[in-house]
C-alpha cells in the first residue's frame, strides 16, 4: 500500500488512472501523495564538514529524517538532516518514482577544521563558538567569537591595560594589533565580531536581544576569515617562499 497524506487521501485514484493511461500527453506527474517503490532525491545542499555545496544521498531516511551522506568525493562524511516532503515525481511505467525533499537543517550544523597555524588557545575559543552554535546558542557563540577576537589582539601584541592600570577596550585592541593601512579588512570583519558579541553577552535594548540563527552563522564566518587573514595566509606565503629558496639552492 502506498503511504500518504490524509489531504491527498482523495487524489490516489486519479494518479493511478494517469499512470496507467498510454496516451498520457506527458512523461510524468508531480503529487503529494507517496507512490509504492519510491526513492528520495538527491538533494544540493551545503555540507557542515566541508563547506561545499553538493548532492546529498539519503542512506537512512523517513518522510521528516535523514542519515545521509555528502556526496563530495573530498567529503563522504555522514551526518544528520532534518527535512521537509515536498512532493514526489512519478514514474510511468518501469520509471521509479522519486520524492523531493528540501533540508530544513542538519546536525552537526558547522564543523570547522584546525590549520596547523592557528594558535590552541585561540582555536578552542572559534570551536566552542562552533559547538554552541550547532547546540543553538546563537548568542554564546557569538560571544565566543567575540572572546576569540580579543585572544587574536592579545596574540598579536596588544596590551590589556594602559599606563594608568586600566582597561583598554577592543576596538583599541583591534587598532593596536592591525594597522588600519594594512589590515582594512580585518578592521571592517572585526567591528561585526565584537559588535554582535557585545549585544550577545549584555542585555540590550535595540532588537538584537535575540541573535538568529544567519546573524550568528555569519559571525562565525567572520570569525574564520579573521584567522585566515592573520594565520593561514602569512603561514601559505611563508611556506611558499620557504620552498621557492630552496629550489633556488639546489
Amino acid at each position: 500500500m502506498p503511504i500518504y497524506t490524509e489531504r491527498d487521501r482523495d487524489k490516489h485514484n486519479v494518479i493511478s488512472i494517469l499512470n496507467n493511461t498510454k496516451t498520457m500527453p506527458f512523461k510524468s506527474i508531480r503529487s503529494l501523495y507517496i507512490p509504492e517503490n519510491a526513492e528520495p532525491n538527491k538533494t544540493a545542499y551545503r555540507c557542515p564538514y566541508c563547506g561545499v555545496v553538493a548532492t546529498i544521498t539519503p542512506l537512512v531516511w523517513t518522510l521528516e529524517h535523514w542519515i545521509c551522506k555528502c556526496d563530495n568525493d573530498k567529503c563522504g562524511k555522514t551526518f544528520y538532516a532534518k527535512v521537509k516532503y515536498t512532493g514526489s515525481i512519478v514514474g510511468v511505467g518501469s520509471e521509479k518514482s522519486l520524492l523531493s525533499f528540501d533540508i530544513i537543517e542538519t546536525y552537526p550544523k558547522y564543523v570547522p577544521v584546525k590549520h596547523e597555524s592557528i594558535p590552541q588557545n585561540i582555536w578552542s575559543d572559534y570551536l566552542e563558538a562552533c559547538e554552541c552554535f550547532n547546540a543553538g546558542a546563537f548568542k554564546a557563540s557569538v560571544v565566543m567569537c567575540r572572546r576569540m577576537l580579543q585572544n587574536v589582539c592579545l596574540e598579536r601584541g596588544a596590551k590589556k591595560k594602559n599606563a594608568q592600570d586600566k582597561w583598554i577596550s577592543l576596538r583599541n585592541q583591534i587598532k593596536e594589533a592591525f594597522s588600519e593601512k594594512d589590515y582594512a579588512l580585518v578592521h571592517s570583519i572585526a567591528d561585526k565580531v565584537k559588535y554582535f558579541g557585545d549585544y550577545g553577552a549584555h542585555p540590550q535594548d535595540d532588537n538584537i536581544d535575540d541573535v538568529s540563527d544567519e546573524a550568528s552563522k555569519a559571525i562565525l564566518d567572520f570569525s574564520n576569515k579573521i584567522l585566515e587573514i592573520t594565520y593561514i595566509v602569512p603561514w601559505g606565503l611563508k611556506k611558499l617562499q620557504t620552498g621557492k629558496n630552496a629550489s633556488n639552492k639546489s
